[in-house]
């Protein structure tokens, strides 16, 4: 395939998904389509990623759009008013629900240190191709430090978790199940990025054992995390089916890791 093909199928897939977004949901969800679209285009690809490394930190905000725009696509009558700079940006920020924005922040957070795990043993790889990643420009000692602090900053979103529903009273046993499975879950997850040792020896593909599985563990702890805010949402039985199933899924993987 060619640049050139490559470039119109990408330009037409854009324009039919924002249209498709306008036509059949609303224009919020259309708008928030185009930003994402645009500030991964032209604010991550094209500047950020070969220019700073924090290109993933600012870059995920792109990343972070998707439960905004499937969320606002589900809700109804959401339009955008044109009163005033201010009462635009209200008509877009407006969802109906914190839940969105609790999601939204979940993605942000979790990309760096979701991301600088894999550039830990492939800093070698980035800096070939010019793409200044936080290993191969400030060190592994200065990125996992920083992996540290969004993993703590993780576990103080989830604490949220349950005031994002809207509705649900502190007293109410689903506030506590809810809460202590999202916070169990993002400990969990920052025990991981805790665990890398940077001395440790690697393994013939050339990977940091510790951080090649804090890598996958975050792809595991962001799906269980949306399936616990997804089967919460049935009641007090769909969130201890969601605690229930995090707690599989930690014990499984805990052992698999021992093994």
């Amino acid at each position: 395939m060619t640049a050139e093909a490559a470039l119109a199928f990408g330009v037409a897939l854009s324009v039919l998904g924002v249209y498709w977004f306008w036509e059949l949901a609303n224009p919020v969800a259309a708008v928030w389509s185009a930003f994402s679209i645009l500030f991964y285009v032209f604010v991550y690809s094209i500047w950020l990623k070969r220019s700073t490394p924090q290109n993933i930190v600012i870059g995920g905000i792109a990343g972070s759009t998707p439960p905004v725009i499937g969320w606002a696509a589900a809700e109804d009558g959401l339009t955008i008013a044109t009163d005033s700079v201010a009462v635009v940006l209200e008509s877009l920020l407006d969802l109906g629900s914190l839940m969105p924005w609790f999601m939204f922040l979940l993605i942000f957070l979790w990309t760096p240190p979701h991301f600088w795990a894999l550039a830990l043993y492939r800093s070698e790889e980035y800096g070939e191709v010019g793409i200044p990643m936080m290993p191969n420009v400030k060190g592994p000692e200065r990125t996992l430090r920083e992996m540290k602090a969004y993993a703590a900053l993780l576990v103080a979103l989830s604490v949220t978790a349950p005031m994002s529903y809207g509705g649900i009273e502190e007293g109410d046993s689903i506030y506590h199940v809810l809460g202590w499975t999202c916070v169990g879950l993002s400990i969990w997850y920052a025990s991981t990025v805790w665990r890398v040792d940077l001395d440790e020896q690697r393994d013939p593909t050339g990977r940091l054992p510790t951080a090649a599985r804090s890598f996958f563990v975050s792809m595991l702890y962001l799906a269980l995390m949306f399936i616990v805010l997804v089967t919460a949402s049935f009641g007090i039985l769909g969130a201890g089916f969601g605690a229930a199933l995090s707690v599989v899924a930690v014990v499984r993987s805990e052992s698999r890791a021992r093994t």
